[in-house]
């Protein structure tokens, strides 16, 4: 699924960025129908999960709409909120009623992304995101998401391979544990080389590409011109209210 939205990003990253609110929350609207109505469409995963990658685009726009119509003291609240719908979501909705509980996972999941990105969390939160460690995480967390599953599922083959039946029933949480540490170790080395040998340097393509069509309209992201110099995204990720800026001539 990600692999062929990869092939439009592109292409909806500029619908996005050329096209005002309504026409997104419009072209959105229809997404989210097209995922309601799945089974009537060929490739139904793919239109599942379509909107949910479309909400990550039009995140600039949703940020400078909750200033708007959010109160600072409100924030906190909305996070905490954010927080437990995300987590209750599967339990909230029968496994037979999936839309539903992804659709409640992909906005609030937007919104907490939207909440962390402004800063307008409690001042504690902030002091924890901002530790060096958490940082890096931060950077390494795609890569480390896409081989996490791959290392892990293949760990969990090669130990019912090689322990026994009885062993594996014995013993299932202090197993389940070694699977867990071993292969987040594992993962995050792999996600270090991946994010310093693929992922950055595709960033800085993407950010050089991005530059090169917002100029045509007059604005550049921010995180843009950041990633083109850098080849990472800024430390200060998505900057609000104003998520991009005129370009000087």
């Amino acid at each position: 699924v990600e692999l062929v939205m990869s092939v439009v990003f592109p292409l909806a990253y500029i619908v996005s960025r050329s096209t005002g609110a309504k026409l997104n929350l419009l072209f959105l609207f229809l997404l989210v129908v097209c995922s309601l109505i799945r089974g009537l469409l060929p490739g139904s995963l793919y239109f599942m999960y379509g909107y949910v990658f479309y909400l990550g685009l039009i995140l600039p726009t949703l940020i400078e709409k909750l200033n708007q119509l959010v109160s600072l003291k409100a924030w906190n609240t909305l996070f905490l909120i954010s927080i437990a719908c995300l987590i209750s979501a599967r339990s909230v909705f029968s496994p037979g009623n999936l839309f539903c509980a992804v659709l409640m996972e992909a906005v609030f999941a937007t919104l907490l992304i939207a909440i962390l990105a402004d800063g307008k969390t409690n001042p504690l939160l902030s002091r924890v995101l901002d530790v060096p460690l958490v940082r890096k995480l931060g950077l390494l967390s795609y890569s480390f998401y896409i081989y996490h599953f791959i290392i892990l599922y293949w760990l969990a083959c090669g130990l019912l391979a090689v322990v026994s039946p009885t062993v594996t029933a014995a013993y299932p949480v202090m197993l389940g544990l070694l699977l867990a540490v071993v292969s987040v170790v594992i993962s995050y080395y792999v996600a270090f080389l991946s994010y310093h040998l693929v992922e950055r340097p595709m960033i800085k393509c993407g950010a050089a590409t991005a530059v090169k069509v917002s100029r045509s309209s007059g604005t550049v992201p921010n995180v843009a011109l950041a990633s083109q110099e850098t080849g990472s995204i800024s430390e200060r990720g998505i900057e609000s209210p104003s998520f991009s800026r005129k370009t000087e001539k």
